[in-house]
């Protein structure tokens, strides 16, 4: 399963999701604020499922996502 999120802001949600996904999953958050982000990331660190997760900065309406 994979997911996005939108507004990512420090990544509290994200990390909820893998968390209640036990890993089975990636979530990819998205935000403008480059602090938001560079936050989002730093948790990743501390985070029981790191491969799950990632962050970028940039907008909904940027956003360029490789077709699979």
């Amino acid at each position: 399963m994979r997911s996005l999120e939108v507004g990512c802001g420090p990544g509290v949600l994200a990390s909820l999701i893998a968390e209640r996904l036990s890993g089975e999953c990636f979530v990819l958050g998205i935000d403008r604020s480059v602090k938001a982000v560079a936050a989002a990331r730093a948790s990743v660190t501390a985070f029981a499922f790191p491969n799950a997760l990632s962050f970028r900065q940039a907008s909904a309406e940027e956003l360029a996502l490789p077709r699979t």
